[in-house]
């Protein structure tokens, strides 16, 4: 509205410069005369008559005591009060249970296990090459197979082992083929590659070739196998018969190892935020106003004459008539009781709920932490010993004397002393002792501890270079002397608007206006006024008010208030026991190592029976696992070794068995007497089996005069 009123403003405005500008010489017609007056208004009606005069009483004052029992009800009893409010929430609940001790701390490692923990120390693998092919010279060999490969050390498709924890390692392979045959042991750790040649003249059958090595590596040295070019001929490297390579390999011991910090730095990168400020701009369209004048020649006519005045009013009506008086009341008739009493007060609040439950207790406390670790071993490197020496020499070792190896690849403090070929016990176990020997004549060794005779392996192929093999496992006192010695260690230590219209004006002098019209006629009287009520009658009598009602009961006590907040956590658990000081006693053992003394040949498809304890002398914790009937069952679930050697004549094929299934089968042939050999390395589960069994050309030697059969096996590590 003030916008419409300010366009008003500018209209008039416009109007009165207008006015200003006309010709004053023109005059308009008189006006013609104003019309007669309206007519008067009518009076007003009277004013009401006076009210009636009331009613008498026909007696006198009403008794107190009627009036008393006139006396309305007393009230109805008040509402019940509202609920009470609801209960406190319960007490916090208890605090919880302290958290259970912490595990006891590891035990003390032996100092020769180094910084890896038992889990970061453990490697073992053993794969298998089953392809007919000859091997190419001086190629690795690769495998398809893999039977054990614990963490992953070794790699199938390259050939490599490559070593992740240093320390001292033990690798043995068997190969069987019809055909001339000859593997190298290759590492960067080795100055010289090892070789190990089998010449098969008998073309008809397999026979079986054999080495191994004790090796000390550092970390990424790699071992492998690899063919090699001796005096073989095209005939052995074209035949495509069925051949057989096993590779195995395991850690004895870890050393040492120094500790390495790396720095990682971190880069943060703070990304830069881009504004985008977008302005409007809006129009604004005013609308324009145009105001239009006309002149015309003469002046404008006068104006009509006013219009004659109004007829008077008329005048007011007469009062009305007085009312009726009151009728007469009868004191009988005009008693009421009184009123009801209102309701009683609503009742109090009920009281408040029961407080809440208290809360749960507390969830326990976390667990200890680890105890601190065992002391370490006061003995730990001196619980070390591995060697593996050399004989470098085409001379024949004389006969009854015991063999002596100058040229040392491995000798872990030295146990094995190359003057004498004679290894000495340093520390008290459990040893692993294994030789191959290649040579183009036959050859008999016999395995010593001090002046007691363990065991003997005869190999009677002459005329090509063959490889001979033999080994035990044997229990060493301090100082006691043995010709060879492989192993000591049988437990490892495993590590995101428009205004219209327009007025136009004229020009010129106005006429003259016109008379004034009559009067108009008189207005007519008003009306008599109305006749006055009629007096009041006689009221009843009336009794009191009734008392209030009684105030209502109390509400309802109210709800039970929540359940308390749990209880604090508890306590952490104290810290769990110290760790046991190192004890080689404390770690898991399993191993045996028996020979074969019976007079009759094995059955076939049936466990060998080896029954005949190394050294029977020694206490029953020395001699190992029991051999159920020739077969070994697993109680320590783990990664374990199985070897064997058996004397045999002529032919003979042994396969070794785990389970109801055959993990290897190997045959072997000469014209004469030969030792056989093979070895694995074997997964077990606590209750699996393992045996060594005869399958065809059973011709093993039966008399014990000269010749033995051995059968070991022993834990690497444990998996549980």
């Amino acid at each position: 509205m003030g916008g419409y009123y300010g366009l008003a403003v500018l209209v008039g405005v416009a109007l009165l410069l207008t006015t200003g500008q006309c010709d004053v010489s023109c005059r308009g017609t008189d006006g013609r005369a104003g019309e007669d007056g309206i007519p008067g208004r009518d009076g007003w009606p009277g004013v009401k008559g006076e009210k009636g005069e009331p009613a008498v009483m026909s007696s006198g004052p009403v008794d107190p005591d009627v009036l008393l029992r006139l006396k309305g009800e007393m009230g109805s009893r008040g509402m019940q009060g509202v609920m009470g409010p609801k209960g406190f929430r319960g007490e916090l609940g208890a605090g919880g249970r302290p958290g259970t001790p912490g595990p006891p701390g590891p035990d003390g490692r032996s100092l020769g296990q180094g910084g890896h923990s038992p889990q970061q120390a453990r490697s073992a693998f053993s794969v298998m090459r089953n392809d007919d092919s000859y091997p190419r010279y001086n190629q690795i060999v690769t495998y398809q197979i893999t039977v054990v490969n614990t963490p992953g050390d070794f790699n199938a498709a390259t050939g490599y082992f490559t070593c992740r924890v240093p320390g001292v390692y033990y690798f043995t392979f068997h190969s069987a083929a019809k055909t001339s045959i000859c593997l190298h042991i290759a590492s960067e750790a080795l100055l010289n590659k090892l070789g190990f040649c089998d010449y098969n003249k008998n073309r008809n059958y397999d026979q079986v070739l054999s080495g191994g090595v004790v090796l000390e590596l550092r970390a990424q040295q790699r071992v492998w196998l690899e063919s090699f070019h001796d005096t073989q001929t095209t005939v052995d490297t074209k035949d495509t018969r069925a051949k057989q390579i096993i590779f195995s390999g395991f850690l004895l011991f870890a050393h040492q190892l120094k500790a390495h910090w790396f720095l990682l730095k971190m880069f943060s990168i703070m990304p830069q935020h881009c504004f985008l400020i977008i302005s409007t701009l809006l129009s604004l369209a005013i609308h324009q106003l145009v105001a239009m004048e006309s002149c015309p020649a003469t002046g404008m006519p006068g104006m009509p004459g006013i219009p004659g005045m109004p007829g008077r009013d008329g005048r007011d009506g007469g009062k009305g008539d007085k009312g009726d008086p009151g009728t007469v009341g009868h004191v009988g008739l005009g008693f009421q009781k009184g009123d009801k009493g209102d309701p009683g007060l609503i009742g109090f609040s009920g009281k408040r709920g029961q407080s809440g439950d208290p809360g749960d207790p507390g969830i326990p406390g976390v667990a200890g932490p680890h105890g601190e670790p065992g002391e370490p071993g006061t003995i730990g490197v001196q619980q070390q010993a591995a060697f593996s020496v050399a004989r470098g020499t085409e001379q024949y070792p004389d006969k009854a004397s015991i063999i002596r190896f100058t040229s040392v690849i491995t000798n872990i403090n030295n146990d094995y002393q190359t003057e004498t070929g004679r290894f000495r016990c340093r520390v008290p176990g459990t040893y692993y002792f294994v030789f191959h020997a290649s040579l183009e004549d036959k050859l008999c060794v016999l395995m010593k501890v001090d002046q007691t005779l363990v065991t003997s392996f005869c190999d009677h192929r002459r005329g090509k270079r063959q490889t001979t093999a033999g080994s035990v496992a044997v229990y060493l006192s301090r100082n006691q002397e043995a010709p060879q010695w492989l192993s000591c260690s049988t437990a490892v230590f495993l590590l995101l608007l428009h205004i219209d219209p327009v007025v136009t004006q004229s020009c010129g002098t106005p006429g003259i206006p016109g008379i004034p019209g009559t009067h108009g006629p008189n207005g007519k009287d008003g009306l008599k006024g109305e006749k006055g009520d009629p007096g009041e009658a006689v009221q009843p009598v009336k009794g009191q008010k009734g008392m209030p009602g009684p105030r209502g009961p109390p509400g309802r006590p109210g709800l039970k208030g929540d359940m308390g907040l749990p209880g604090p956590v508890g306590y952490a658990g104290r810290a769990g026991e110290k760790g046991r000081p190192f004890n080689p006693s404390n770690q898991q053992k399993s191993f045996f190592s028996y020979k074969r003394m019976l007079a009759q040949a094995p059955e076939l498809d049936t466990a060998m029976n080896f029954n005949g304890q190394i050294l029977p002398d020694l206490d029953q914790q020395f001699q190992g696992e029991a051999l159920t009937n020739g077969t070994f069952i697993c109680v320590v679930k783990g990664i374990y070794f199985f070897s064997y050697h058996v004397s045999a004549r002529s032919k003979v094929c042994l396969k070794l068995v785990k389970g109801s299934d055959s993990h290897m089968e190997l045959c072997d042939a000469s014209e004469g007497f030969l030792v056989t050999s093979g070895s694995a390395v074997l997964s077990l589960e606590a209750g699996d089996t393992v045996s060594l069994q005869a399958t065809k050309h059973n011709s093993i030697v039966t008399s014990q005069s000269s010749t033995s059969h051995t059968f070991t096996g022993f834990l690497i590590f444990p998996t549980a």
